[in-house]
C-alpha cells in the first residue's frame, strides 16, 4: 500500500508539472511538455496533436525519459456490426529513450471494442492493437525493463512448453570462431558496426569473428501457450553472438527480427476440450449464447 501511494503521488506530481509546462511554455522542475499544433475536425470527428515532446527528470515516475512522436490522433466512432469500435488512438513515429532501453515505432493503432465477445472480435480483451515498425533496443541484459522481462518469460515458456500448431520451416545454424577456446583479457570485442549488422548478413558476422554465433529462423510459426493465447509469426529470426574473452559489458549481443507477429486470445470452445476443462463452464455457456444470439 505505501508503494502504491508513493507511485500515485509521483504520478500526480509529474502530471501537474507537465500541465504547467504546457501552459507556461517552459520547463517546470525539469519536466517539459511541448505540443506544436492541435487540430480538431468535426466531420469525421477527431482530435490530433502534432509534434509532441515530453521530458522527465532523473527523480520522477519515469527517470531520465524522453518521449517524442509526430502525431497523436483520437478518433471517436459509433460502433456497428461490421466495425464494433467506439474509440481509436493512432500514434505516429513514436520514440521513447530511457536509461534502460530505446523504443521506436512507425505507427501504433489502438482500437477499443464494445462487447468484444458478442461482436466475435475477441475472447475478452477490450482492445485491438496494431504496431508497425516496432524496434526495441536494450542496453544491458542485467537491466531489462520489467515489462520486457514478462514478455520474454511468456514467449520463452510458450516456445518450450507450449503446443506448436504450425511451423512451415525452421533452421538452426551454429558457427564457431577461430579462437573458440578463449581470448585474452585485452580483447576489445567486435566493433559496433559488426554487432549492429542484420541477422541475414553472414559476411558481417564472419568479420566480427565472435567465439560463438547461433542463428535460428522459422516461417509461419504458430504456438499455443495452453492458456488460451496463440503467438503467430509470419517470419522470425534470431541471432546470438558470444565472446567469452571480451571485457564486461561487451561479451555478446542478441538480435531478433519478426514479421507479421500476432498475439491473440481465443475462447475455450475454439481451442478444444483441453481449454474447456481449465475455464469456468458458466463463462463458456454465456459465450456460446452470445454467439448464437448474434447469428
Amino acid at each position: 500500500m505505501p508503494n502504491f501511494l508513493f507511485l500515485l503521488g509521483m504520478l500526480l506530481y509529474s502530471s501537474s508539472c507537465l500541465t504547467l509546462s504546457l501552459l507556461l511554455r517552459q520547463p517546470i522542475f525539469s519536466h517539459t511538455l511541448r505540443i506544436a499544433k492541435l487540430s480538431i475536425h468535426i466531420t469525421p470527428p477527431s482530435i490530433k496533436f502534432h509534434d509532441v515532446h515530453v521530458t522527465f527528470p532523473d527523480k520522477s515516475i519515469y527517470p531520465s525519459t524522453k518521449i517524442a512522436f509526430k502525431g497523436l490522433e483520437l478518433v471517436p466512432s459509433i460502433p456497428t456490426r461490421q466495425s464494433p469500435f467506439y474509440f481509436t488512438i493512432i500514434l505516429t513515429s513514436a520514440l521513447l529513450v530511457s536509461q534502460l532501453s530505446t523504443v521506436s515505432t512507425t505507427q501504433l493503432t489502438t482500437s477499443l471494442l464494445l462487447l468484444p465477445v458478442l461482436s466475435h472480435m475477441s475472447a475478452g480483451p477490450p482492445a485491438q492493437v496494431t504496431i508497425e515498425g516496432f524496434r526495441l533496443r536494450i542496453f544491458s541484459s542485467t537491466r531489462t525493463p520489467h515489462l520486457v522481462q514478462r514478455l520474454r518469460q511468456a514467449l520463452v515458456s510458450t516456445l518450450l512448453f507450449g503446443e506448436w500448431l504450425r511451423c512451415d520451416d525452421a533452421a538452426v545454424q551454429v558457427t564457431f570462431g577461430k579462437d573458440f577456446v578463449g581470448r585474452s583479457e585485452n580483447f576489445d570485442g567486435p566493433g559496433a558496426d559488426a554487432l549492429g549488422a542484420p541477422i541475414g548478413d553472414s559476411q558481417a558476422r564472419a568479420d566480427a569473428d565472435d567465439d560463438l554465433t547461433v542463428t535460428s529462423t522459422a516461417a509461419n510459426l504458430h504456438v499455443h501457450d495452453r492458456k488460451g493465447r496463440i503467438y503467430a509469426f509470419r517470419a522470425v529470426g534470431a541471432c546470438l553472438r558470444r565472446t567469452w574473452g571480451a571485457f564486461d559489458g561487451a561479451r555478446g549481443a542478441y538480435e531478433m527480427e519478426a514479421e507479421g507477429a500476432q498475439w491473440r486470445r481465443f475462447p475455450p470452445a475454439v481451442l478444444g476440450a483441453a481449454g474447456l476443462k481449465t475455464r469456468n463452464p458458466w463463462r463458456c455457456v454465456f459465450s456460446c449464447l452470445c454467439r448464437m444470439r448474434c447469428r
